[in-house]
């Protein structure tokens, strides 16, 4: 039970859903998730970190990129049921 309270905290902030919609698909770096979240820098960074920190998400240096993708496929299953539920 405490996992699960513990992923749903982390899941309950909107800037974190939109970045997991944002890499969802496709793997992508800090500069492509701005553009699709509309919000700072500094702002994704925190949030990437925190989900990478909890092991949500892993990301690998390209050059002078770091690319983000998430680590655990079962959490795209969760968002869309998730969807689902509230869209009933």
């Amino acid at each position: 039970m405490k996992n699960a309270a513990k992923l749903f905290k982390l899941l309950g902030d909107e800037t974190r859903i939109k970045i997991l919609h944002s890499i969802m698909k496709k793997e992508k770096c800090v500069c492509e998730i701005i553009e699709d979240v509309k919000k700072s820098q500094p702002t994704i960074s925190i949030h990437l970190n925190r989900m990478e920190r909890e092991g949500l998400l892993e990301s690998e240096r390209r050059g002078r990129m770091i690319i983000y993708r998430i680590k655990k496929p079962k959490i795209i299953d969760l968002l869309k049921t998730a969807e689902v539920i509230l869209n009933e």
